[in-house]
């Protein structure tokens, strides 16, 4: 009985981190779209979880921690 607690607050953690990173992602893709993007901030954002420039993907580094955890 308690694992299936501990799993189900697992499954309901992921649902929320998932919706909120894909809404940040979404987001920033808008605003990337409005400065015309270069491809380099891409590839930076995908290997470090930040954009080149002073705007940070904060939800990137939590999703790594949790990961971490969850391993």
């Amino acid at each position: 009985m308690h694992i299936f607690h501990s799993m189900r607050i697992l499954i309901i953690d992921w649902f929320f981190i998932l919706i909120v990173n894909f809404n940040t992602i979404k987001i920033w893709r808008k605003e990337q779209e409005s400065n015309l993007p270069k491809p380099i901030q891409l590839t930076s954002v995908l290997k470090t979880g930040r954009a080149t420039r002073p705007h940070p993907l904060p939800y990137f580094d939590g999703l790594n921690i949790h990961i971490k955890m969850m391993i």
